[in-house]
């Protein structure tokens, strides 16, 4: 659940709330099966460009920080 619809640099609300809702699943899944689950902040705006660049390669500029931020959470959370 990292891709969100972005308004204003941010998710929308209605993506805040999905965000919310996943986190609090994890947390949940977490206490309560006694395993490790966690919720990355670093979300990824929902563009068309993401699309073509699965077909044509290479991530568009403006995707490059998002997905460094979650690639950055991904290897924190390995470690």
């Amino acid at each position: 659940m990292n891709k969100a619809k972005p308004y204003g640099g941010h998710p929308t609300k209605e993506s805040q709330f999905y965000m919310r809702e996943v986190r609090n699943v994890c947390d949940g899944a977490a206490n309560a099966q006694q395993i490790q689950a966690e919720f990355f902040d670093a979300w990824i705006p929902d563009r068309v460009g993401i699309k073509r660049a699965i077909k044509g390669g290479g991530v568009p500029f403006d995707l490059v920080d998002p997905f460094n931020e979650l690639w950055t959470e991904i290897m924190g959370y390995l470690q």
